[in-house]
C-alpha cells in the first residue's frame, strides 16, 4: 500500500528528532528542514519550539537551494552547486560539529555543556565514567569498596599490626594467612582498653559499617555526578567521548525515522535527506 503523504505527522517528526538531539548533546549547529521551514539551533534559550529551547524557526525556506553544496567547478572555472536531496524533501537535515562527527566519522563526541540531563543519567548508568571517576577521586568505585576502605582504616591501619593471639596459634600460621607483614609492629587489639572491647568493634563494624556509610557513600557520588557535569572547561568547550554507547545512539536516531516509515541517505558529509519506505 502507498503511503499518503498526510500520513506523516512532520511536525512531530521534527519535535521528536530535537528532543533526541538536544538529549545526546548532538543539537548545535543542526538545521532540519521540513513542512517548507527552517528548524536551527539557536544559543539563545528563549527561542523555542513545542517548548523546546534553543530553536529558531524560519518559515518559506527553499529547501532545495538550502540543501545545495558545491561539488566541483566547470572548465570555465564555474562553480557548481548541487542538491542531492530527495526532490519531494520530506524531511532534510544539514549538519555541523557532534552531529556529523557521529554520522561521517563513525564516533560519539559533545560537548559537556551541550548534554542534557537525561543524557547524563544515562551515561552514568550505563557507561564506566562515573566509576572511573569515582575511582580516581576517592580510591573506590562503589559502595562495597568504599566500605572496605572504611574497615580497613580502622582495623587494618599499616602501623599496627593485626596479628590475634587468640586466633592465630604462632606467629609463623599469621605470616602464612597474611602473606607478609613487618614483624615487631604494635598489635592493634591491644589499641583498646580490653579485648572485649576490641572484639566489639570488630563486629560494629562488620555487621553496621555497611549502612554507615551508605548514606555517605550516597552523597559521594552525588557530589561526584555535579562534579562532572558541571566541569565544561572556561569556555563550556570540553568534549567528553563516551563512545561505547556510539551504537545505541546511532540506532536510536536510525529508529526515528523508521517510526515513521522513513529512511535516510547521507548526501555529503554534513547532510541527509529523507524517503518513503517503498522508495528504494
Amino acid at each position: 500500500m502507498t503511503q499518503n503523504k498526510q500520513q506523516i505527522d512532520l511536525a512531530q517528526l521534527t519535535e521528536e528528532m530535537i528532543h533526541f538531539l538536544q538529549k545526546w548533546g548532538l543539537w548545535r549547529d543542526v538545521s532540519i528542514l521540513t513542512m517548507g521551514n527552517r528548524y536551527r539551533y539557536c544559543k539563545e534559550g528563549e527561542k523555542k519550539f513545542r517548548n523546546l529551547p534553543h530553536v529558531e524557526v524560519t518559515k518559506d525556506v527553499d529547501p532545495e537551494e538550502a540543501m545545495q553544496q558545491l561539488t566541483g567547478a566547470k572548465g570555465d572555472g564555474k562553480l557548481v552547486w548541487k542538491s542531492l536531496a530527495n526532490p519531494e524533501h520530506i524531511f532534510d537535515m544539514i549538519f555541523e560539529g557532534a552531529l556529523c562527527t557521529l554520522l561521517s566519522y563513525d564516533c560519539y563526541e559533545v560537548r559537556k555543556s551541550d548534554l542534557s540531563d537525561e543524557g547524563w543519567a544515562y551515561l552514568f548508568e550505563n557507561t564506566s565514567i562515573l566509576e572511573d571517576f569515582l575511582e580516581e577521586k576517592y580510591g573506590c568505585s562503589n559502595l562495597f569498596e568504599f566500605w572496605q576502605l572504611t574497615c580497613e582504616e580502622k582495623f587494618e591501619n599499616p602501623d599496627y599490626s593485626a596479628w590475634d593471639p587468640l586466633v592465630f596459634d604462632t606467629w609463623e600460621e599469621f605470616q602464612e594467612f597474611m602473606g607478609y607483614e613487618e614483624p615487631g609492629l604494635y598489635e592493634n587489639y591491644k589499641r583498646f582498653d580490653t579485648y572485649e572491647k576490641y572484639l566489639k568493634e570488630m563486629q560494629l563494624a562488620e555487621s553496621n559499617a555497611y549502612e554507615m556509610v551508605e548514606s555517605v557513600w550516597d552523597q559521594m557520588v552525588a557530589d561526584a555526578k555535579q562534579e562532572l557535569m558541571r566541569d565544561c572547561g572556561i569556555y563550556g568547550d570540553k568534549m567528553i567521548s563516551p563512545d561505547e554507547i556510539y551504537s545505541e545512539v546511532r540506532e536510536e536516531f536510525r529508529q526515528i525515522f523508521e517510526r515513521y516509515d522513513l529512511w535516510y541517505e547521507m548526501c555529503f558529509r554534513n547532510s541527509l535527506t529523507c524517503y518513503r519506505n517503498e522508495e528504494y
